[in-house]
């Protein structure tokens, strides 16, 4: 239940409730105090019993107006008498114990009862009296006299069993309406402090256990939709931060190998590099033959070093959304085409033969960074040929289409990638295991990839089995003739 819905309960069973149950129960007492006395109760009841007390108290309030000596003079009694004549109401007033006026021979006997010393104000209290046979309805004003006497004025105003029992129902009701309405309150207070209360004080500890760097307190959703909902909201950030922590921690870590992978890789080239300078400095390569030699193991090795800086500069720029793209509309049929003749003759001197397979339609176009995405190629075609088996290898190309995605396969028949390997190869710095790590490399040239073909929009995966080989797949839009503009074929650019 929402917390608007429990407002306007709560607010209509203070309205409903406290009558309802009024009315019901004081039907009941009716029906019970009918069967008991025997005859109905009559509005003339109910009247009379209201009458009666309103007199009383309105004659009580007349005596505690009066000086306690003007009660002594029989002309203000028989005034009180005379006023409540129609009530059939008998007046005694008594002095220290002895009864100065009395009407049709009242007794103080007949009216003794524990006085309210020291009471001030109009007495409220009553209770009932039998005197002759007649049932009195006794109201006793205690008053002092100028001489310090204490004494009491009695009032006693007939009264029927119907007026008695009129009389106890208008208390019973005013009794079950005050009592229902305090139940209703505090029922709807303790629902209230179970739905609201307990789930806010919840709430407010697993907050401070996020402002402390607790994320393992999971926000368990209770109290109404409104609290849910906040509690939802929280239970998202927390799952948010704790993706963020951890994704923060797997940057360090990264770094961390990054420092570590880079120091030993930079290291083994440049050792390389600084062996053959020396030899070539101290006269080790003393024929031509060798010195070409040595020269081109130096170009190797420092062509090395520079793709290794290339990627780190490129992955960081990437990170930091700093690479701007160009993006064209461009036919892949002819791309990829111009891309493995661009490889064939520098990849076929180290004996690895290139073959491309069109299955696409005349007509697909896709939008690229020709630039970018070359490299992206470039780093499966280098990989395929890093972790090539033996001296020699193959690179398969093949294109096609699948639904709304143009699909370019790069297929090589080299050592291929551990299962246990195939979730982490394209995280930066990852390397699948220590045979693959004595290959030189940054380890980030299938991450920029990925990075690469996911700001085209697009996915890239791999498929592999241990020494059968891989099969990495790059999955770009297809570009509709909705899509493509006016002028596309103007600006698509043929390389």
């Amino acid at each position: 239940m929402d917390l608007k819905k429990r407002l306007l309960l709560t607010n209509l069973s203070l309205l409903v409730v406290p009558p309802v149950a009024t009315v019901l129960l004081s039907a009941l007492f009716l029906y019970a105090a009918s069967l008991f006395s025997g005859g109905a109760i009559t509005y003339t009841d109910f009247e009379r019993a209201l009458r009666l007390r309103y007199e009383l108290f309105s004659a009580a309030e007349t005596v505690w107006s009066q000086s306690p000596e003007a009660l002594a003079r029989e002309e203000f009694v028989q005034y009180l008498d005379a006023r409540l004549d129609d009530l059939s109401a008998e007046i005694l007033v008594e002095k220290g114990g002895v009864a100065l006026y009395a009407t049709d021979g009242l007794r103080l006997s007949d009216v003794a009862s524990p006085d309210r010393e020291g009471a001030q104000g109009p007495a409220l209290s009553t209770r009932t009296v039998i005197v002759g046979g007649t049932r009195y309805v006794l109201q006793s004003q205690p008053v002092t006299f100028q001489d310090g006497t204490s004494g009491t004025v009695h009032i006693l105003a007939a009264a029927g069993r119907g007026t008695g029992t009129a009389e106890a129902f208008l208390f019973f009701a005013l009794a079950v309406f005050l009592l229902s309405g305090l139940a209703t309150i505090l029922v709807y207070s303790a629902r209230t402090s179970r739905n609201l209360g307990a789930p806010l004080v919840r709430l407010n500890e697993t907050v401070a256990a996020l402002s402390e760097g607790n994320l393992e307190q999971s926000v368990v959703e209770q109290g109404d939709e409104e609290i849910r909902q906040v509690q939802r909201s929280l239970e998202k950030m927390r799952i948010r931060l704790q993706e963020a922590v951890a994704s923060r921690q797997k940057v360090d870590e990264s770094r961390r190998m990054l420092v570590s992978s880079i120091s030993h890789d930079l290291k083994t080239p440049m050792t390389a590099i600084l062996g053959y300078v020396e030899g070539l400095r101290d006269g080790v390569a003393d024929t031509p033959e060798k010195q070409r030699r040595y020269l081109e193991t130096v170009r190797v090795k420092a062509e090395l070093v520079d793709r290794m800086i290339d990627d780190l500069v490129y992955f960081s720029k990437l990170e930091l959304d700093q690479v701007p793209y160009d993006f064209e509309t461009t036919d892949p049929s002819e791309y990829m085409a111009a891309c493995v003749e661009e490889n064939r003759e520098g990849f076929g001197r180290d004996r690895m033969e290139f073959t491309l397979e069109d299955r696409l339609p005349s007509g697909v176009r896709v939008r690229i960074d020709r630039g970018r995405m070359k490299r992206v190629f470039q780093n499966l075609f280098e990989n395929a040929r890093k972790y090539r088996k033996g001296e020699s290898g193959s690179i398969a190309v093949v294109l096609r289409e699948a639904a709304d995605r143009v699909l370019v396969e790069v297929r090589d028949e080299g050592i291929g990638i551990p299962q246990d390997s195939m979730p982490y190869i394209f995280d930066r710095f990852y390397r699948a295991d220590g045979s693959r790590g004595t290959v030189g490399g940054s380890g980030l040239g299938l991450s920029i990839a990925r990075q690469i073909v996911e700001d085209h929009q697009g996915r890239i995966w791999v498929r592999s089995e241990q020494d059968e080989g891989s099969t990495f797949v790059v999955a770009l839009p297809r570009v509709t003739e909705s899509e493509r503009p006016p002028d596309a074929a103007d600006r698509e650019v043929e390389r």
